[in-house]
């Protein structure tokens, strides 16, 4: 698990890479907005760190360990408990990876959980070192909008990829008819499905 640490006002930042969830509650009485990403949800006694540490209800726990959840949100005492599938391309295959990306959103934090390292919230980050747009100025409930606005506009990209791909593939078949190429097709029309639902 890999635990990265914003914590960001108008006039600073601070970034940090923690080993333990407790190292971040330090900063739970500091003012301004504090972002935890944790990577690799897979680790039970981190989770249950995180929600001894911020209150967080067991059942929200569960479901940010089990990484099938459709997309949602939930209202709990203190916080919003927002389920996002988060699509991206694979760098071989070309075809689209899906993983969970579960968020809490508190009044002054928002811990964002995904299942393996590397997303789209690269841009976001650089807008919070170098205080670009509105980020800094902004509250949690922004920075839950600018994450989930990331996702989404990562999914044009990931439609970007497919479609060409599938025109090839099918250009392929009309001139070469085999089942291979039927499979591939299938499968890329199978992912632009599962898109649409996330």
């Amino acid at each position: 698990m890999k635990l990265q640490f914003f914590h960001f006002d108008e006039k600073e930042y601070t970034e940090k890479v923690f080993s333990s969830v407790e190292e971040v509650s330090s900063y739970q009485t500091k003012e301004g907005i504090s972002w935890l990403n944790v990577t690799g949800v897979h680790d039970e006694n981190i989770l249950q760190e995180i929600g001894k540490t911020f209150s967080i209800h067991p059942l929200v726990l569960e479901d940010i360990a089990n990484t099938t959840q459709r997309p949602k949100v939930e209202e709990y005492d203190g916080y919003l408990f927002v389920v996002l599938k988060m699509a991206s391309t694979d760098g071989e295959s070309k075809l689209a990876v899906f993983e969970q990306v579960s968020l809490i959103v508190g009044t002054h934090y928002v811990i964002s959980l995904q299942e393996q390292e590397g997303d789209v919230l690269d841009s976001l980050r650089d807008r919070i070192r170098h205080a670009k747009g509105r980020i800094r100025k902004m509250g949690s409930d922004y920075l839950l909008y600018c994450i989930v606005d990331s996702v989404v506009d990562n999914y044009f990209a990931v439609l970007d990829n497919i479609g060409p791909d599938i025109e090839e593939q099918e250009d392929w078949l009309l001139s070469t008819p085999n089942q291979e190429l039927m499979d591939n097709i299938y499968g890329l029309k199978r992912e632009l499905v599962f898109l649409r639902k996330s």
